[in-house]
């Protein structure tokens, strides 16, 4: 934590908590807040409504999306969370099943990384794993080393219009 708080990620939240950029009660790790014009294409190229196409981007760039952290970052409540999630399932972007210890009801597709006996370690989709030691970062924290937007930019990039496998 005191790393994440020393780095440029966490400066470069507080620098646009402070200027305005990111709206006032909302989370940098909800993209409507902290990429809207993101949300919007990938909304567009899925069809997607809006909490649809935030949800598959925190999905494809999080380290940890756990159910409870994505309710909390977007300030869902459960009905909203579910309707998101329906939505993606219908479009087949993601699968509807639970894997131990990742506190989440949702996976990408391919293969998935199990988590290990040791401290940090967490299951994940490989893709993701992929993505974020590309950019340096180490999948076994909960909030990544680069501001947020760089973040979600990298992870549609990389994603496409074709879901991960």
């Amino acid at each position: 934590m005191a790393r994440f708080l020393a780095g440029a990620a966490c400066a470069g939240i507080v620098e646009r908590v402070v200027s305005g950029t990111l709206p006032a009660g909302t989370c940098e790790a909800d993209p409507r807040a902290s990429v809207p014009e993101l949300v919007a294409r990938v909304a567009e190229e899925h069809g997607l409504g809006s909490e649809a196409a935030t949800l598959y981007l925190q999905l494809l760039a999080m380290p940890n999306p756990t159910d409870r952290r994505v309710r909390a970052w977007n300030r869902w409540n459960a009905a909203a969370h579910k309707a998101a999630v329906a939505e993606l399932v219908t479009k087949g972007l993601v699968l509807e099943e639970k894997r131990p210890k990742s506190g989440r009801g949702i996976v990408l597709a391919g293969d998935w990384h199990k988590a290990r006996n040791e401290p940090g370690s967490r299951p994940m989709e490989y893709w993701k794993i992929r993505l974020l030691n590309e950019l340096g970062l180490s999948e076994h924290s909960d909030w990544p080393a680069i501001p947020l937007p760089e973040l979600f930019e990298a992870a549609w990039k990389k994603a496409g219009s074709t879901p991960p496998v």
